[in-house]
């Protein structure tokens, strides 16, 4: 029996009148106004592109109704330098500070020129500024030191323990600008620090904003650099494979007209690339080219087997079309899903990955038919891989596939029993995977970001932070010194925790009250609820609203802890939230929020967010195989095959203790969708060989026969393309 893969391929697979039919008929019919058509709309893309932004915000884990509410973002200007006081230096310095104000979108700078320094000097109160004027003397400034260390509000947020290191907080107006208002906001700031940076040591930015610009320049760079050669490195084994360089391009091609598409877009309507969506074309070059592979490898058997280019395409929408089809619906429905996340991030990466898939659906169709029609003539039958083995069983190919399914066939009860022990092993070792995020991950040990960062937090607390809200419920609650006994409470604790570096609550406002006006040595909290009343009232509002409401019903804690893993600070906000529970007064509310508690959510929503589009994905899979062969048992088998090597993945990054991140979560994704192209190939190939195959392990060879190439192929031309991004700046 001559059972050559050259021949199953002209089982016919699609019925003459079908959507893939017509739409084949068509595009040979109309190949050069198919061809213009996309070239247009390929131009005018390109030209949008340099108009696309990069944005990498602080509430990229908030929930977009939480988002919506941040108008301000913070960037901190550090000077350092051993006479810091000099006069030249102060003068610099009030000179920044001064031009920073006139910046339209700066809403406030806090600094030692601005912040008053409370205290009792004889009779006097002063509420004068830290620095009242330039020419200071020794003892002024020894003064100005040790009233900065006293005052928690200025001690190692605004000034160091030595007074080498000043801090500018300025504040910036988000919502008048737009969405490249960091960037914007860091380029002007650079340039205005410019000229000043021969009067001291050290003389920097850092913040959110300028962390978010070094990331999207990373980004900006490893998208010129790492993907064109990716797609080289992919060029090359395809050229290898079909010995045609034509042949070889048409995979590139569709991915790069595809992300064309998808940027262009993107760019005309005003969405930005971020931490997610940047990662999107090389997900296009990767699922994008598996069905690029699939395809010309039909065309040339086709080809092989005698029929001219128009007869070759016609076979190859008959057998791929519904194979191709069902492949982008599957993988369409599950990043659709991603994006019924309430974190923005996700809802973005959603719509933007299943956009681009769409787009590159789209594009392979149409493109690589319209191609494979104008250049088919060029290609003679005789320089097709293969053609001088027609007869099947000899070539290298075939041989392959069938000592593999031999041994598949002969060893199949084994092989289950192994991938049973494997799948058991890798859940186990999955159970120590962990969710983490150290935004210093994003920009690499060696960098300046990671410099300056070092640089600051030696000397000053942390630059990330979270707040505790504590509710009474109750106008006049934090008059009264039982409840404020409860926040010392809580900032005792806090401050015997190793990770935060420094928390400020209405409590040390009432220390240092207390210790200008009522001459105590020490900090203490006003034995009466009059005291208290008295002492606040002599002091602007101004000053006690970030730590207190103005009916004193609710009060807030403010905590700094350095940039760490999120993991880390997530068991240290748990343990935080045990202690309130345990041992906090239940008539008061207490409310763990900010960046920090946010970032925390956002990561248990990611988890949840790729557990429910694997789900949805294997589901899709499940019922699709199941009514394509009308059995239940096919389906399982096709969900299980392609949850094996999900399950493996997380079983590795469990024991070989690789955390899942934003970049690292989306890696099962890409897997699946990768897996699902090579899935519903093989099946739909396997169900026509059982319309002329005696029985199932006939159909199983002759399926093997058919996939084994464009299945290697593309395996091996993923591999290799993706490995070029070990390289990258960008660390996910």
């Amino acid at each position: 029996m001559h059972d050559s893969i050259e021949h199953t391929a002209d089982v016919p697979a699609g019925k003459p009148g079908s959507f893939s039919e017509r739409l084949t008929t068509f595009i040979l019919e109309h190949t050069r106004a198919v061809l213009l058509l996309i070239g247009v709309i390929t131009l005018w893309s390109a030209l949008q592109i340099p108009s696309l932004q990069i944005d990498v915000s602080l509430d990229a884990w908030s929930t977009v109704e939480d988002s919506a509410a941040v108008v301000e973002t913070p960037v901190l200007i550090v000077a350092s330098d051993d006479e810091l006081f000099a006069e030249a230096k102060l003068r610099a310095l009030r000179d920044i500070v001064d031009q920073l104000n006139r910046l339209p979108y700066v809403l406030q700078t806090a600094s030692l020129f601005n912040m008053p320094n409370l205290r009792v000097e004889g009779e006097t109160v002063y509420t004068d500024p830290f620095i009242p004027r330039l020419d200071l003397g020794p003892g002024s400034i020894q003064r100005i030191i040790d009233d900065a260390r006293s005052n928690v509000l200025v001690h190692r947020d605004l000034l160091s323990d030595d007074g080498s290191m000043l801090v500018v907080q300025v504040l910036l107006d988000s919502a008048t600008i737009a969405v490249d208002a960091n960037s914007r906001a860091v380029g002007d700031i650079d340039r205005l620090l410019s000229p000043y940076r021969g009067h001291f040591e050290q003389l920097f930015q850092l913040g959110m904003p300028y962390i978010g610009q070094q990331i999207g320049q990373s980004i900006q760079q490893d998208l010129r650099k790492l993907i064109p050669l990716s797609a080289l490195l992919l060029f090359g084994i395809l050229l290898l494979v079909f010995r045609n360089p034509l042949l070889a391009l048409l995979p590139v091609l569709t991915a790069a007209v595809s992300i064309t598409w998808l940027l262009g877009g993107m760019a005309a309507l005003g969405i930005p690339l971020n931490l997610m969506t940047s990662m999107v074309p090389v997900l296009i070059v990767i699922i994008g080219s598996t069905e690029d592979i699939h395809l010309i490898a039909e065309y040339l058997k086709g080809r092989l087997n005698g029929g001219d280019p128009a007869s070759a395409i016609h076979n190859m929408a008959r057998r791929l079309g519904l194979a191709v089809l069902l492949t982008f619906l599957t993988s369409y429905i599950g990043f659709t899903s991603i994006a019924t996340s309430p974190i923005e991030l996700l809802q973005q990466f959603g719509w933007v990955a299943s956009s681009g898939l769409l787009i590159n659906f789209v594009v392979t169709v149409v493109l690589l038919t319209a191609i494979l029609r104008s250049l088919g003539p060029r290609i003679a039958r005789s320089k097709i891989p293969g053609a001088g083995h027609t007869g099947g069983p000899k070539t290298s190919d075939n041989r392959f596939s069938d000592a593999l399914a031999g041994l598949i066939l002969g060893h199949r009860n084994k092989l289950l029993l192994a991938s049973g022990m494997v799948l058991l092993l890798s859940l186990t070792g999955g159970m120590n995977l962990s969710i983490d995020h150290n935004l210093l991950d994003y920009v690499g040990g060696g960098s300046e970001v990671k410099r300056r960062v070092d640089t600051l937090q030696q000397q000053m607390a942390g630059m990330e932070g979270f707040s505790l809200v504590v509710d009474g419920r109750i106008e006049g609650t934090f008059y009264k010194p039982r409840y404020l006994n409860e926040i010392k409470a809580i900032q005792e604790y806090i401050r015997s925790h190793g990770l935060f570096d420094k928390s400020v609550s209405l409590v040390d406002y009432l220390y240092k009250l207390n210790r200008v006006f009522n001459d105590v040595e020490q900090d203490e909290l006003p034995e009466e609820e009059e005291v208290v009343a008295g002492l606040t009232s002599l002091i602007d509002d101004g000053l006690l609203a970030p730590v207190v409401s103005k009916d004193f019903s609710r009060s807030e804690i403010l905590v700094r802890h350095p940039l760490v893993s999120s993991a880390e600070v997530q068991q240290a906000l748990i343990a935080l939230q045990d202690f309130i529970d345990q041992r906090i007064d239940p008539a008061l509310q207490v409310t763990l929020t900010g960046s920090s508690v946010d970032s925390g959510q956002g990561h248990r929503q990611l988890a949840q967010g790729l557990k429910t589009s694997l789900a949805l994905m294997l589901a899709v899979i499940l019922v699709v195989i199941s009514l394509l062969f009308g059995s239940l048992r096919a389906g399982l088998l096709a969900s299980f095959a392609n949850a094996m090597p999900i399950v493996l993945l997380f079983g590795v990054m469990g024991c070989g203790g690789i955390r899942m991140d934003a970049a690292t979560s989306m890696i099962a994704v890409i897997a699946l969708g990768i897996g699902i192209d090579h899935t519903m190939h093989f099946m739909v190939c396997f169900r026509q060989a059982l319309r002329t195959r005696p029985d199932s392990h006939s159909a199983l060879r002759c399926a093997l026969r058919h996939e084994i190439k464009p299945i290697s192929t593309a395996s091996l031309a993923l591999i290799s393309g993706m490995g070029v991004m070990v390289f990258s700046q960008f660390a996910p």
